[in-house]
This record gives C-alpha cells, structure tokens and sequence, in this order.
C-alpha cells in the first residue's frame, strides 16, 4: 500500500512539473516554486528527484507545498 501512496506522489510530482507549478533545475538537483524561484527541496545525490519529491511531500514542510500546489491544480 505504501508503494502504492509512493506512486501517486510521484505522479503527482510529475504533473506540477508539468503544469510548470514548481520547477525541476536542469541537473536535476533541486524542485523550486515556478512562479518565483524560492527553493522548496534538494533531491538527495542519486536518487530519483520524483522520488525524492515523493517521500518529501510526507514531511510536515511536503505537506504544505502538497496542499499549495493540489489548490493550484484545481
């Protein structure tokens, strides 16, 4: 089930990506706000950066930006 949430988190890290909500830098390295720049997390060396987004998102500082950008997508 875990997985499962994983997967989703993921995806939907992908999706605000893509809906240029937050930003991706080119090394993929660090997730920033689209919209002006402020940084929200580095991805850890060698790991997936959506992963790493996903596992982020379930961290109380994850959870807010999560709730910010769902408010966004609607």
């Amino acid at each position: 089930l875990a997985n499962d949430e994983n997967v989703q988190l993921r995806n939907f890290a992908i999706i605000a990506t893509e809906s240029n909500i937050i930003k991706l830098s080119g090394d993929n390295r660090t997730f920033t706000w689209a919209s002006n720049g402020r940084k929200l997390m580095n991805v850890p060396f060698d790991e997936n950066p959506y992963s790493a987004m996903a596992a982020w998102f379930k961290t109380d500082e994850g959870l807010e930006v999560y709730k910010s950008i769902e408010k966004k997508l609607k």
